[in-house]
């Protein structure tokens, strides 16, 4: 029988319901025409690359629909006061928990009440994605919260899955005295593998598709500039992922938001950040998503992604667009390195340019190496999430020789991806 599962947090921008009608669910945003308007729309999910990361095994696992939800589980403590009580709802309606986290060892994170949740919890839960954002001291928990250690040693002794995103991130955790976590990578890179598998070095690149930390703070400005010198001679569309909430003097502009196109305007943005970056900006358009799909789409109509955003980069590569990840953090650079992804550090791209890192990071070999990497990790995703008792909803059948690193004649790994592509 199919599972109901309660996944853990929420991936779309609708608010969350607060009635007891099951045949319900939440309401769209509202459209608005300002910043103020737009930037409203994501209260419920933070920022918005966490709609590509975590919508990922809502799409990915077989399950009851029917019977599953998404659940805001430290509302339903704020407002209950009773882990107990929240855990005995949980069993009563669902067969198992999904939680999906993101960088959530990292100072300030918090995770209130969770630990005594998960205590108390009769039914399985699983962990996907966990992950440090910047590095840690080996064997020092110090700057992590004691909210989030406590959750963290009832999850290593309980979960039927603890997934993290890298081997740095299980090193660690190992280090400071966790034993069950498994590295399994980012579950975004595994909902469309099919469309991954498919990438192809790029013959040309006239519609790039970028994203970055578009902020102009004295402290801030110097990462959007670097970003911004590396598309010298290209115009590409840009994608924002929550900066424009800090553009206050744009915030009650009515007009500079377009629902419909899920676009900001071009000449008034790009006027502002001109003004106050002291450099013209290149950006053809602006983007900015309140769901998944729409980034989708978007993405697919650009022939690239080089940004400084994993997760706009994994929309793009989820549409079967070849993509450069720009890294700053340890957070990036372990997720890229896991599954294999081209990757190319900040500062080198704002020296190099576009068309460079294009060529040392994105041909044919460049490519073909990804993709060995790829079906590796995509294996043992499905081995950790299949061993922790969950269904994959498409699985993908990868020839067991392709997973054999030492296979290396010419062709071998472009032939058998041939097949995959073939039989989907």
């Amino acid at each position: 029988m199919a599972k109901r599962l309660a996944f853990f947090r929420q991936a779309q921008t609708q608010p969350t319901v607060k009635s007891a009608n099951p045949h319900s669910t939440g309401t769209l945003p509202a459209i608005g025409s300002t910043i103020r308007d737009h930037m409203s729309a994501f209260n419920s999910i933070g920022n918005s690359g966490n709609m590509i990361h975590r919508a990922a095994m809502l799409q990915t696992l077989s399950y009851d629909r029917g019977g599953s939800a998404q659940v805001n589980l430290l509302r339903i403590l704020n407002e209950v006061k009773s882990p107990k009580k929240v855990a005995d709802q949980l069993r009563k309606n669902f067969d198992g928990v999904v939680i999906t986290m993101s960088n959530i060892f990292r100072p300030g994170s918090e995770e209130p009440g969770m630990a005594e949740l998960l205590e108390q919890l009769e039914i399985p839960f699983y962990v996907v994605g966990a992950g440090i954002q910047d590095e840690l001291k080996a064997g020092d928990a110090s700057q992590i919260s004691q909210s989030v250690m406590d959750m963290m040693k009832v999850v290593d002794k309980k979960a039927a899955l603890f997934g993290v995103r890298g081997v740095h991130t299980k090193s660690w955790l190992n280090s400071v005295g966790f034993e069950s976590p498994q590295a399994i990578g980012c579950p975004s890179m595994f909902a469309y593998p099919r469309n991954i598998l498919a990438i192809k070095s790029p013959s040309h690149y006239d519609l790039i598709l970028t994203a970055g930390h578009m902020l102009t703070g004295a402290s801030q400005k110097e990462r959007a500039l670097t970003l911004i010198r590396g598309f010298k001679g290209h115009r590409p569309s840009y994608v924002f992922q929550g900066e424009p909430k800090n553009y206050t003097d744009l915030l009650d502009v009515p007009g500079l938001w377009n629902d419909a196109a899920q676009t900001l305007d071009r000449a008034a943005v790009s006027r502002y950040l001109t003004a106050k970056l002291g450099i013209e900006v290149p950006f053809r358009r602006y983007f900015s998503f309140t769901e998944s799909s729409a980034w989708r789409v978007a993405a697919n109509q650009h022939q690239l992604y080089v940004g400084d955003r994993i997760h706009g980069g994994v929309a793009a590569m989820q549409v079967g667009r070849p993509a450069i990840v720009l890294y700053s953090d340890a957070r990036v650079n372990e997720l890229a390195e896991h599954h294999g992804i081209p990757a190319c550090e900040l500062g080198e791209f704002g020296k190099i340019g576009v068309d460079a890192a294009v060529s040392q990071h994105l041909s044919e070999e460049r490519i073909e190496q990804f993709h060995l990497k790829y079906v590796n990790s995509l294996s043992k995703f499905y081995e950790a999430v299949e061993g922790a008792g969950l269904e994959i909803a498409d699985r993908i059948l990868i020839p067991s020789n392709l997973l054999k690193k030492s296979n290396s004649k010419p062709g071998f790994v472009a032939s058998a991806l041939k097949k995959i592509r073939k039989v989907a």
